[in-house]
């Protein structure tokens, strides 16, 4: 199983091998998703790159502190990467 490593996160995110268009990542612990939508060539790796650094710190604090959400997180090549953080989700499928 694919494993999502991000700086400063404290739970690893694994990937969820089913067929979507949207590449999915679940972290058990806090059950919390993040959605990779893809646009052109972008990949994850190139996503969680090009982020600005006050917005990553951010994210990631979310992600450690709270759980049931799910980030939504994509980019257009060439531009920095944006975020949606959908708050208080009850179920992961």
């Amino acid at each position: 199983m694919k494993k999502l490593y991000l700086r400063g996160c404290k739970n690893l995110y694994y990937k969820l091998d089913k067929k979507r268009k949207y590449t999915v990542y679940h972290d058990p612990i806090n059950n919390n998703l993040i959605v990779f939508s893809p646009y052109n060539d972008c990949t994850v790796d190139s996503v969680c790159g090009a982020i600005s650094e006050n917005p990553y710190l951010y994210l990631i604090n979310e992600l450690n502190m709270r759980r049931n959400i799910i980030v939504s997180w994509s980019e257009v090549s060439g531009t920095t990467s944006d975020y949606t953080i959908y708050y208080d989700k009850r179920e992961v499928t």
